[in-house]
């Protein structure tokens, strides 16, 4: 009879996850959103190379067969899920831009750096009472532009997506005559915008998070256009011109430890714009493109508590604060 290789120690263990995945009624498999979370903190490959190991989830039970280590690593996340005993939680998420980052001249002694992976990111956490004071700086300049509504009402361990594109239509090629009719042009279309995902898992107590985020701007900067000669029809030669778009794209994918008093807030560099080439963007035009706008992606992370809390307390999320201090300056 065949048996399981343990070589290394490897044990069997099912591990209850009723108490968290009954929470979720509405989510189709919220089991998955612990899977999603091991594979973060133990890394994919663990699973698919020496040693043996297998990973498996239904609504009831996790069933794991690995070594005592990473047996360890996964109680430690599943603890998380379980004894969490939050329905759902607000976080204050958006994405800003702001033309130039000399923004930061002013406001670095608000900010602790913390450590970031994606070349030309870089990460601080704020108090909460000094992010309000950096954002209201920020507002009181022409060219800040918030992106997004920031309020996000999120189940522990799930995963959201804010994501806004629009399609721009462009001729992509030339269809061949067909019996003898003139060649036509074929339309394609291409989505500018951007998308975010964002997965929040708090500690048992729920003084800390973990944040893993993931956003993903892209951005059409011109159609390049090339003029094509078409077969010859029953009206003769004739020339079609078809573009080329030429785009420009960057993303991020982090994930973020801290104590949920405080604000995280990413800045991604000079980049592609949110919005694309739209009449109300804000940036610095891109030399190599006049109509691309490139402007300093910011992104601000903040946990508000349940929704019961971010109802009776004042809101300090992104757009929040803009309500509250605009009417100051």
């Amino acid at each position: 009879e065949a048996t399981l290789p343990n070589q290394q120690g490897q044990v069997w263990r099912q591990y209850d996850i009723r108490s968290y995945t009954q929470r979720l009624t509405n989510h189709q498999h919220p089991e998955q959103a612990i899977v999603d979370w091991i594979l973060r903190e133990t890394g994919t490959d663990l699973w698919f190379r020496d040693p043996l190991g297998l990973l498996h989830a239904n609504r009831d039970t996790l069933s794991v067969y690995h070594t005592p280590a990473t047996q360890a690593v996964v109680s430690r996340i599943i603890d998380r899920f379980v004894l969490n005993k939050s329905e759902a939680q607000v976080l204050g998420i958006c994405l800003a831009t702001v033309s130039s980052p000399n923004w930061r001249t002013k406001s670095q002694h608000l900010m602790r750096p913390v450590k970031v992976h994606t070349p030309g990111a870089e990460a601080w956490l704020i108090s909460k009472e000094n992010a309000a004071l950096l954002l209201a700086d920020l507002r009181k300049r022409s060219d800040y532009r918030e992106h997004n509504s920031p309020n996000l009402i999120i189940y522990n361990g799930q995963t959201r997506d804010i994501s806004r594109m629009s399609p721009r239509s462009y001729v992509r090629g030339i269809t061949p005559p067909d019996n003898g009719a003139s060649a036509q042009k074929r339309v394609g279309t291409v989505n500018e915008g951007y998308r975010m995902q964002v997965s929040p898992l708090f500690s048992t107590d729920g003084r800390t998070v973990d944040v893993d985020i993931r956003c993903r701007v892209q951005q059409v900067e011109r159609f390049v256009p090339l003029t094509m000669e078409t077969p010859r029809g029953n009206t003769g030669p004739s020339r079609l011109q078809i573009q080329v778009p030429q785009m420009s794209q960057w993303s991020i994918e982090e994930r973020f430890r801290w104590a949920n008093d405080q604000m995280l807030m990413i800045s991604c560099g000079v980049v592609a714009t949110p919005e694309g080439n739209q009449p109300f963007s804000l940036g610095i035009t891109n030399p190599f493109s006049p109509s691309a706008a490139r402007a300093n992606a910011l992104i601000f992370i903040e946990c508000r508590g349940t929704p019961q809390q971010a109802l009776i307390k004042p809101a300090k999320t992104a757009n929040s604060r803009n309500q509250q201090y605009r009417g100051r300056y």
